[in-house]
């Protein structure tokens, strides 16, 4: 899941520890595909407010064949809790933990 997100945001987006935690977390379950053609990583890499993307984007992404599936609205409900907070340890680009 992090090599997917590392070969798709642009190295100018400025990630801390906890809002790649998220994302790791989002692309692990919709797959690479996914992340590729998503506005998410779309939007991170066009320089917009990575707070307010996530906000908005991850929370999409809590359907399965159409309907919205209660474990993914918690699970993306936590990731944009994750992704909100403050952490003072970079991690993209470069991230430590690839």
């Amino acid at each position: 899941a992090t090599t997917c997100l590392d070969s798709n945001i642009a190295s100018n987006a400025k990630l801390n520890a906890n809002q790649w935690g998220a994302l790791a977390s989002w692309a692990l379950t919709v797959g690479c595909s996914s992340v590729e053609k998503s506005t998410l990583v779309a939007r991170l890499s066009n320089g917009d407010d990575p707070n307010k993307v996530a906000k908005e984007e991850l929370p999409t992404y809590s359907k399965g064949d159409g309907n919205e599936v209660l474990a993914l609205k918690r699970r993306r409900n936590a990731e944009v809790m994750l992704f909100q907070t403050p952490a003072s340890e970079a991690a993209f680009p470069n991230c430590p933990y690839d």
